[in-house]
C-alpha cells in the first residue's frame, strides 16, 4: 500500500512539472486595443508560481512592445487533465493584459 502511495505521488508530481506552460489568447477590449488572455501551470509552491508568472511577463513583453498593464489576474488549484480532479500541487495563473498603443 506504502509503495502505491508513494507511487501516485511521484505521477502527480511528474504530471505537475509536465503542465508547465504558458499561452496566450488574443481577444478584442472594449475600447479596441490589442488584449491577451495569458495561463499558465506550475505546482503550487512559491517558487514555481514566481518562475510561471515571470515567463508570462517575458511572453507579455514579446506580444506587447509599448508595454501592458494587468487587467486582471487570478490564481488558483488546477484541474487535472486526465482525472479532472484538483489537485493541491497544481497552480493554475491566468491574466488578462492590455497592450499600450504605440506613441504618436
Amino acid at each position: 500500500m506504502k509503495n502505491l502511495v508513494v507511487g501516485l505521488l511521484a505521477v502527480a508530481m511528474l504530471a505537475g512539472c509536465a503542465l508547465r506552460n504558458d499561452s496566450s489568447t488574443p481577444i478584442l477590449s472594449e475600447d479596441g486595443s490589442k488584449s491577451y488572455i495569458q495561463k499558465g501551470k506550475s505546482m503550487n509552491t512559491d517558487s514555481d508560481k514566481k518562475a510561471t508568472s515571470d515567463l508570462m511577463h517575458i511572453r507579455a513583453k514579446k506580444l506587447c512592445p509599448f508595454g501592458y498593464k494587468i487587467i486582471n489576474e487570478e490564481n488558483e488549484l488546477a484541474t487535472h487533465p486526465i482525472f479532472r480532479v484538483q489537485m493541491g500541487l497544481v497552480s493554475e495563473a491566468t491574466r488578462q493584459i492590455q497592450c499600450n498603443k504605440a506613441p504618436s
